[in-house]
């Protein structure tokens, strides 16, 4: 049985659980920033 498959996973799930995670925090910020353009418009 080869290791490095395993290795070559667990480093993909981490890339993917980073993206996700930046992805997550550019939503809420665009989400704020429409927000905060709600509350300066009214």
């Amino acid at each position: 049985m080869f290791g490095g498959d395993a290795d070559m996973a667990r480093i993909a799930m981490g890339v993917l659980a980073l993206l996700i995670l930046w992805l997550v925090i550019e939503i809420a910020r665009a989400v704020k920033r429409i927000g905060d353009d709600e509350h300066h418009r009214h």
